[in-house]
């Protein structure tokens, strides 16, 4: 773990599971997702990290490129709250992205 200025940066490799939630908060955080997925809005490259009492939680959301910064933003603020409300100690970072660009789809690797 690294701490930068007031903001704690986690950082996991690929398949590494030894600081991952246990499994039964994966599969809550794994339900919320599914509530909000359609043809037009996915979710990739989720990460979590558990650090003492703390959790984290990362994961990229994929909407389509005409919604309105306003409409991104609204959408989430609702899976963050359920995402919250699904591990009430976590911390979740979400990062939106055009689904229709391919670029979105390049990022889910941690290093690039």
């Amino acid at each position: 773990m690294l701490i930068a200025s007031q903001f704690i940066i986690f950082i996991t490799r690929p398949n590494d599971r030894r600081h991952a939630l246990p499994a039964d908060d994966e599969t809550r955080i794994q339900a919320v997702l599914d509530r909000y997925a359609s043809d037009c809005v996915t979710f990739h490259a989720l990460r979590t990290r558990q650090a003492g009492r703390r959790s984290f939680m990362s994961v990229h959301v994929l909407v389509p490129g005409s919604w309105s910064v306003h409409e991104g933003h609204a959408f989430l603020e609702l899976v963050e709250r359920d995402l919250r409300s699904a591990v009430p100690s976590a911390t979740v970072f979400t990062h939106l992205e055009p689904i229709e660009d391919a670029a979105s789809f390049a990022d889910v690797a941690l290093e690039r």
